[in-house]
């Protein structure tokens, strides 16, 4: 909490908590919620530092084990799929916090972009924040907003 903000940091630490949950690394989501416990408590942990670089690591260790899973097979990319498709899927991956709209969301960021306008970078920022939530209320505002035209 270099910058002081514990609001922030809250917000981190909850995220991150639902994120491993999701991922089923418990280990990373307990933790997650021991620290955002008591930051809500405006108690800054004793070994906050120690707390997220273990954090940090562990997490690296996520990654890198998904980052080995196989890549999906040519029949489910999104390719052949036409942009109505695509925004199906990736609203519902949104709306269950799944976290293969973030590989969807890469792999159609083309289909995305021209579907979106001005809305997919907001998207896409919400998508790497692993915001979810956001995430979904700016698609289907996007997407209302594209059907009122």
């Amino acid at each position: 909490m270099a910058t002081g903000d514990s609001a922030v940091a809250r917000r981190f630490a909850h995220s991150l908590k639902g994120a491993a949950g999701a991922l089923g690394a418990r280990h990373i989501a307990d933790e997650a919620a021991a620290l955002e416990t008591a930051l809500r408590a405006d108690a800054v942990p004793a070994n906050l530092l120690a707390t997220t670089r273990g954090l940090k690591a562990e997490l690296a260790d996520v990654v890198s084990q998904i980052d080995a899973l196989p890549a999906e097979t040519a029949g489910s990319q999104p390719g052949g799929e036409d942009a109505a498709e695509v925004l199906d899927r990736l609203d519902a991956l949104l709306e269950a916090a799944d976290f293969r709209c973030i590989s969807l969301h890469s792999a159609s960021a083309a289909v995305l972009q021209k579907q979106l306008g001005d809305d997919a970078a907001r998207l896409a920022a919400c998508i790497n924040n692993c915001d979810f939530a956001n995430a979904l209320a700016v698609l289907r505002a996007a997407r209302a907003t594209e059907e009122a035209l």
